[in-house]
C-alpha cells in the first residue's frame, strides 16, 4: 500500500476533533464545554437538575494571568483576559475543539476554534489570545513550571 494521500491528510490530523458548545468561561485559559462525540453521545457533566453543563478544559499552549490571586495587579490582568474571552466566546458559542493529552491537573488540553452560523471556522482562540495580549496578560505555556 502506498504512503501517498491524495488529500494530503494523515489520520492523526483528523483524530480528536469534536464539535462543542461553550457553557462557561472560567478564566482566560479555562473553559467549560459540552463536546459532541457523535452518535448522540456527549462528553459532559450533569448538574443537579440533570442539565448538561460541560466539562472543564484548559486552553492549550497559553497561560493567562490568574483571576484568583491576592495580587491585585495580576488579578486585574487575569480578569481583563477572562472578560475578553467571555466577549468573543460567550456561553452558547459553537466551537470546534481539538483535544490532546491531559494536563498536569487532569484537565484535557484543547485547541479551540470559533465557528460562525454558517459552520465556518474563523478564529483559533489559543493563537488569537497570544496575539491580542502582551506577556503580562497571556504567555506561551508548554505545561512546565511557570
Amino acid at each position: 500500500m502506498s504512503d501517498f494521500s491524495p488529500l494530503g491528510l494523515h489520520v492523526d490530523d483528523l483524530a480528536w476533533w469534536y464539535k462543542g458548545v461553550v457553557t462557561e468561561v472560567i478564566d482566560g485559559d479555562s473553559l467549560r464545554i459540552i463536546l459532541d462525540q457523535g452518535f448522540n453521545s456527549f462528553r459532559t457533566k450533569l448538574d443537579k437538575d440533570g442539565e448538561m453543563v460541560g466539562i472543564n478544559y484548559r486552553v492549550n499552549g497559553i497561560d493567562a494571568a490568574e483571576t484568583r490571586t491576592r495580587d491585585l495587579a495580576e488579578k486585574a490582568r487575569g480578569l481583563a483576559v477572562a472578560d475578553y474571552v467571555l466577549e468573543v466566546c460567550p456561553p452558547g458559542t459553537r466551537v470546534l475543539v481539538r483535544t490532546s493529552k491531559a494536563g498536569k491537573f487532569g484537565r484535557y488540553l484543547v485547541d479551540v476554534y470559533l465557528v460562525n452560523t454558517k459552520d465556518v471556522v474563523y478564529l483559533h482562540l489559543n493563537g488569537h489570545l497570544l496575539d491580542k495580549f502582551d506577556e503580562d496578560h497571556v504567555q506561551p505555556y508548554d505545561g512546565g513550571s511557570r
